[in-house]
């Protein structure tokens, strides 16, 4: 999960990406943190469903 983390924040940190690539990375790293939040650390990503009740 950390690959995608450092994905999102690069488009965040590029002066050449447009507004709605930035503001689709802020979403991405807001869900992920949802997950974490909720999940635990790490584990954001699971079957059968995205984020676990």
């Amino acid at each position: 999960m950390q690959h995608v983390v450092d994905k999102m924040m690069k488009i965040l940190n590029d002066e050449k990406a447009t507004d709605g690539a930035k503001t689709q990375a802020a979403q991405a790293l807001a869900l992920i943190k949802i997950a974490e939040v909720l999940n635990g650390p790490g584990k954001t990503l699971g079957p059968p469903g995205w984020i676990r009740p």
